[in-house]
């Protein structure tokens, strides 16, 4: 005898109840984002074992996969793999677990220690000063992935634009290890133009100005640090030559730094004028 399949309320297809329920909730997974998977499936899709998977997408890597909806829905499934997960705001942002968040996570904690912890040898410096971290450790992962690439952050140091500044997003660049060192409190400086120029950076500038300049880098800096005009400095005669090693050539990095600067304008000028010693 035949009978009609929806004669005791069932049905096949698209008016099994299953199927309607698959159809409402897909609507509602796609109004939401899990962890860092938003689902773009038209269905449900059924496997073997009568599991059930949805086409995701990974808005961090734009990845993806069919995810087992029992685990999306569970939380256990929160993202692909090599991305970690963090709050902001209670929802769910993905940062990619690769690495620079890794190093941009030790260049954080390496912060709050020197300002936080008063047994960090550089205490006194930082949190002795009052110097503060402004921010969380994910906000600041997050905003260096952004900022900052992984090989510039291997070879360069974050530097506090202010040094009397709180390490906050506007005050914080990243320099190469050189330059971050000018940036310190012991440092000896001559000043022109309203510039400041680091003692034993004047040697690179005058060499590279008249490579006929014939003092030594370790005598420039002495003079700095006893308080010589520029003026004296190039009217300074060398002493008698001793090393047989060939004379040192100005480094290039250092007097890019300086290039354009009304203080490099200004040295420029009077070493030209004023002449140095062959």
């Amino acid at each position: 005898m035949d009978r009609n399949p929806n004669e005791f309320g069932f049905g096949n297809g698209e008016n099994h109840p299953r199927w309607k329920n698959r159809v409402g909730l897909l609507a509602s997974l796609k109004e939401k984002r899990w962890g860092t998977w938003e689902v773009i499936g038209q269905e449900i899709i059924m496997r073997e074992r009568s599991r059930s998977y949805v086409q995701c997408r990974c808005v961090v890597t734009q990845k993806e996969r069919e995810v087992l909806l029992d685990n999306l829905l569970s939380g256990k499934s929160r993202g692909p793999r090599g991305v970690n997960h963090v709050k902001n705001g209670g929802e769910a942002v993905g940062v990619l677990r690769n690495k620079t968040a890794s190093l941009l996570g030790e260049r954080f904690d390496a912060m709050k220690q020197r300002c936080e912890n008063p047994n960090n040898t550089a205490y006194a410096d930082y949190g002795g000063r009052g110097i503060k971290v402004c921010f969380i450790r994910d906000e600041f992962v997050r905003w260096g992935l952004d900022k900052f690439k992984y090989d510039d952050l291997i070879t360069g140091q974050l530097n506090r634009i202010d040094n009397d500044g709180n390490y906050e997003f506007d005050n914080i660049n990243l320099v190469p290890q050189r330059r971050n060192l000018r940036n310190k409190r012991d440092n000896r400086y001559i000043v022109f133009g309203g510039d400041k120029v680091i003692a034993n950076d004047l040697w690179d500038l005058i060499k590279f100005l008249d490579r006929r300049f014939d003092l030594s880098k370790d005598r420039v800096a002495r003079l700095v640090s006893q308080g010589a005009t520029l003026e004296r400095i190039l009217d300074t005669k060398p002493r008698k030559k001793r090393s047989l090693l060939p004379p040192m050539e100005p480094n290039p990095a250092i007097v890019r730094m300086y290039q354009g600067t009304e203080g490099f304008k200004i040295l420029s000028e009077l070493v030209h004028k004023t002449g140095t010693q062959a």
